[in-house]
């Protein structure tokens, strides 16, 4: 197995989880010699188990999520491709303020090790396109301090994630979904959310359509914003302007609710 080039990137080449070879059903063009499939995960159990054997991140070297069984994939001259780019950088290097690191790592079950940071717990999602469940996941943790809270073989089997599904796994853990919507431009709105009911499930469109991040804290002078991003599984610090480089005129946001308010 190939590894991956200086920058971290990870290409569909050299996927650190090996997908399986395509099942005997499935048809292939012979003209252009691809397939699309939604592959189970019960073809290869063992390629839908998160493995540590990457260190947590650095700016100079991030981490990506793999392909794994629940991804909807090409399957192009012999490589598993998805349907959503790979090794994407999720913000640049230099609107990155500042990384805050692991200090320490958390079993959540399934295979699924989690880092602890000053954020709080950080998941790296699970698929490449699995955001929403990892953020939800982290939302979870966050309200209940509990691993038990979590479902972890849903968490490493699914794949799109809507806001509705996200609504759905929060409130499968007995917690009330709070979804709101908010401008463009309107940083200290969502900081007052935040304030109230603590942190919000943003979606941006800057790098990545459609990407769940998890926003914890937005300085009082509206400059910088703290978030958990699941793609690179990190936590970082970035400027208002990259930040709102990825809102949309409506967006909304997803907390749950503060019940001791």
């Amino acid at each position: 197995m190939a590894a991956a080039d200086v920058s971290g990137r990870v290409t569909p080449a050299t996927q650190p989880y090996d997908l399986p070879s395509p099942p005997p059903s499935l048809q292939v063009d012979p003209t252009t010699s691809v397939a699309v499939a939604a592959i189970s995960p019960s073809v290869s159990p063992q390629d839908v188990f998160q493995k540590r054997s990457d260190p947590y991140p650095t700016i100079e070297r991030r981490r990506y999520p793999p392909l794994r069984g629940c991804d909807t994939c090409f399957y192009i001259d012999g490589e598993w491709v998805s349907v959503r780019p790979t090794g994407i950088d999720f913000y640049r290097k230099e609107e990155i303020y500042r990384l805050y690191p692991s200090r320490g790592e958390v079993n959540l079950g399934s295979g699924i090790i989690a880092d602890k940071t000053e954020l709080g717990i950080v998941i790296q999602q699970q698929a490449n396109r699995a955001c929403g469940a990892a953020a939800a996941a982290m939302l979870v943790l966050d309200a209940t301090d509990s691993v038990e809270s979590l479902d972890t073989q849903l968490l490493r089997s699914i794949n799109v994630t809507s806001e509705d599904m996200i609504k759905h796994l929060i409130s499968t853990a007995d917690l009330i979904p709070l979804s709101r919507t908010i401008g463009k431009k309107d940083l200290s709105a969502l900081r007052a959310m935040i304030q109230e009911d603590g942190s919000a499930i943003v979606t941006t469109n800057n790098y990545i359509k459609g990407h769940s991040i998890i926003v914890d804290d937005i300085s009082e002078d509206l400059r910088f914003v703290k978030l958990r991003d699941p793609y690179h599984g990190w936590g970082i610090m970035v400027p208002f302007e990259a930040f709102l480089d990825g809102f949309s005129e409506k967006n909304e946001i997803i907390q749950i609710k503060n019940i001791s308010t």
